[in-house]
């Protein structure tokens, strides 16, 4: 058995245990229940000697789980026993270490922490360091949603999954003072734009995609999102389309994006119109048959198929009403969703570019667009608005692309940066590929 130690405060006690149960529930849905051990001071018997058998379970654990917050950097006994040993052992090769900020913290001007932030935290799946997760906090507080503690769950769950022991990368330990190191992340992942943030949006997404195709019901899920001009409303739409494609690579993934008609007149009809261009057939009833022959060329005929409807940003509601998108909830759930196939299912997005967001978030709500759904087969999701890039979110795509930036100076980099940007995503993407392209050629 593997034992995983958590380094804690007592006075955070309540969020170790949560986050203990439901990472043994995610461990036991990947291994046999019991192959893995999540050991803390509450195993101690009344009586034992506590100081001692710390150490020892310590010294003999594979993987340790640092839950830092206030409470933890304060504790002489973390700070001057468990920390330095844990460090060591992880120096040494001994041990796989997992820090989980919980907390706002001053985390950065701990000394010994400063030993493990460089380490090269970026890739899960091969062997690296779980990277500090400044979000955790939020949601046990109640401030962010069960999606993104899930993902961060299952995130430190796939850090335990790969091999115990991930040899730190030579060079990067004690390099908080280094100047700025960049990989070119232009070549690794050309899509980095598409996640500077709305990771709770994507995380709603893939949630109720995850269970459509699991439960095999209902048959399409839509979704609709919206936003001010410049908050990106557009590339999320591509950032569905990149992470559907790549989680879903081992079935049958097909993506369409239609156009909106150009009148009101008779809407259902120029939206059948515009389905059955894309799948180049010429009726709602021939589209099941297309979307197999694209399964067939994939070579995944036998596959489940998951096929995701997108059209571009709407920007004028003359023509897009409300009573459109009405009709076209109510004409998708009755006229093209009962056609598909049994092993065929379809995502819908929608997006909306709005001047007034808080406006159009009440009028969406009292349009009742689910009402006009057939629930066994079509379920609806308003997502949140898009909102400006702040401070954390910029910091959070820095250390999640592995760009090292010196502390000195990378607090008047982000606040220079939002600033010109007024933290529109847009502006935003725009200002990292000039400073990226300035650090890959200067």
């Amino acid at each position: 058995m593997k034992q995983i130690f958590i380094c804690y405060s007592r006075k955070d006690g309540k969020i170790k245990q949560r986050l203990k149960r439901d990472l043994l529930e995610e461990l036991n849905k990947n291994l046999i229940k019991g192959e893995y051990n999540i050991w803390d001071d509450q195993h101690i018997p009344t009586g034992d000697g506590w100081y001692n058998k710390i150490l020892k379970e310590l010294k003999s654990s594979e993987a340790a789980i640092l839950l830092i917050s206030k409470n933890f950097l304060s504790s002489k006994f973390i700070n001057f026993t468990e920390l330095p040993l844990l460090i060591k052992q992880n120096q040494d090769e001994k041990l796989k270490l997992i820090p989980i900020v919980i907390e706002k913290c001053s985390w950065k001007k701990n000394e010994q922490l400063k030993k493990i932030q460089c380490d090269q935290l970026s890739d899960m799946h091969k062997g690296a360091i779980l990277r500090f997760y400044y979000g955790l906090y939020k949601c046990i507080k109640g401030e962010i949603t069960t999606y993104e503690y899930r993902y961060l769950v299952e995130k430190v769950c796939e850090a335990l999954l790969v091999d115990m022991i991930s040899p730190a990368a030579p060079n990067d330990l004690n390099c908080t003072e280094s100047p700025v190191r960049i990989e070119n992340k232009h070549e690794k992942n050309p899509h980095w734009h598409l996640t500077i943030d709305r990771l709770n949006q994507y995380l709603i997404v893939k949630h109720y995609t995850e269970e459509m195709l699991q439960k095999r019901t209902p048959k399409s899920f839509i979704f609709l999102w919206y936003g001010e001009e410049g908050q990106g409303v557009e590339i999320f739409s591509k950032r569905l389309l990149v992470e559907l494609r790549d989680k879903y690579h081992d079935i049958c993934f097909i993506q369409k994006n239609i156009a909106w008609p150009t009148h009101k007149e008779k809407i259902t009809t120029s939206l059948a119109f515009k389905l059955t261009e894309a799948f180049c057939v010429s009726g709602l009833d021939a589209i099941p048959m297309s979307i197999n022959k694209e399964c067939q060329c994939q070579g995944k005929s036998d596959k489940q198929t998951l096929i995701y409807i997108s059209h571009e940003p709407v920007i004028s509601q003359k023509i897009i009403t409300y009573e459109v998108i009405q009709q076209y909830f109510e004409w998708w759930a009755k006229e093209f969703v009962p056609k598909l196939q049994h092993n065929q299912f379809v995502l819908l997005g929608l997006s909306f570019i709005v001047d007034n967001p808080p406006l159009f978030n009440k009028k969406i709500k009292d349009a009742g667009l689910q009402n006009f759904l057939t629930k066994n087969t079509t379920r609806y999701k308003l997502l949140e608005k898009m909102k400006k890039l702040e401070w954390d979110d910029l910091d959070d795509f820095l250390r999640n692309h592995d760009i090292q930036i010196p502390s000195e100076i990378k607090e008047e980099y982000l606040d220079r940066l939002l600033k010109k940007t007024d933290g529109k995503y847009e502006l935003t993407v725009e200002e990292l590929k000039t400073f990226f392209k300035e650090q890959f050629y200067d």
